[in-house]
C-alpha cells in the first residue's frame, strides 16, 4: 500500500456507470482534512495502516475504493456502497484498479455484481443502462474521455 504523498502524478481512477474508483493510499485519505488519520472509516483506516499484515493475498498489489457516486438515475439507488473496498466484479477479484477495466467488459444476465470486503450485500448495477448513461454522465460531469 501506498504510505507516501505521491507528488506531480495524476491520480488514477475508473469511472463505470458513475461509480469512481480509486486506490486506497494516503493521497486519497487525505480528502477527509487535517485530521484524516482519526477521521477516515474505520475499515478504511484498519486497511491503510495495518495493510501488510492483513493481506494474505500476493496477487492484491493495492485496495480498490469505491470513492464517489457522481448522482445518476443509473445509480440513485447506491449510496451506501461508497468508501467500501471491492473485493470481486462479476466473480473477478479485484487486485488492482486496472482490473476493474476487464471485470466491467463482461456482465452476469445485463447486470454487474460488485462484492465488497465485509458487506454480504453485493451492489448489482444494470450494466445495459449503465453503458448507455456513461457519455451523459461524463459530459454532465466534465470527465475527459479516454
Amino acid at each position: 500500500m501506498q504510505w507516501d504523498r505521491l507528488y506531480d502524478i495524476k491520480p488514477d481512477y475508473r469511472i463505470f456507470a458513475g461509480l469512481t474508483f480509486v486506490q486506497l493510499n494516503r493521497n486519497f485519505l487525505e480528502n477527509w482534512g487535517r485530521e484524516w488519520v482519526t477521521s477516515i472509516p474505520f475499515e478504511l483506516r484498519y486497511l491503510f495502516m495495518d495493510s501488510s499484515q492483513l493481506n494474505t493475498d500476493p496477487a492484491r498489489k493495492e485496495y480498490v475504493v469505491l470513492s464517489e457516486i457522481l448522482p445518476d438515475e443509473v445509480n440513485a439507488y447506491l449510496a451506501g456502497y461508497k468508501n467500501q473496498v471491492v473485493q470481486s466484479v462479476n466473480g473477478l477479484n479485484i487486485n488492482e484498479l486496472a482490473d476493474l477495466d476487464t471485470a466491467f467488459q463482461q456482465d452476469k444476465d445485463g447486470f454487474w455484481v460488485v462484492k465488497f470486503l465485509n458487506n454480504e450485500t453485493p451492489m448489482i448495477v444494470n450494466a445495459e443502462q449503465a453503458k448507455t448513461r456513461r457519455p451523459a454522465i461524463l459530459e454532465k460531469y466534465e470527465i475527459p474521455t479516454e
